[in-house]
């Protein structure tokens, strides 16, 4: 079971590293992984002109993801959920990603 965490936090490491090559230029991704107390994780912090957020992922398949919108801080995204393939990470990740670039003229 230690196997299959440990190749979702691999996968979510070459998930952001494909998208690095996609998001538009104003968005910002930064990876990291390490280990917080007795789990193992890893997360995506974002930023945007207009939106902000952050995907955290543990070893546990657990998956956080929130974005909150700069203007009024109000969160457009805010998401738990378990993942279990790598399939669901990668549209969990497209999701936060399309979230973060949204671009508002109202804003």
């Amino acid at each position: 079971m230690n196997d299959q965490r440990n190749t979702l936090l691999d996968d979510l490491a070459k998930a952001v590293a494909a998208a690095e090559a996609t998001v538009p230029e104003y968005v910002r991704i930064v990876f990291d992984r390490s280990g917080r107390g007795s789990k193992k994780g890893a997360w995506v912090d974002g930023e945007a002109p207009q939106r902000a957020g952050q995907f955290l992922l543990w070893e546990t398949g657990e998956l956080d993801a929130q974005v909150l919108r700069r203007a009024d801080e109000l969160l457009v995204l805010n998401e738990h959920r378990l993942v279990g393939t790598s399939a669901e990470l990668r549209d969990a990740l497209r999701s936060f990603i399309d979230s973060l670039a949204c671009v508002d003229p109202r804003e």
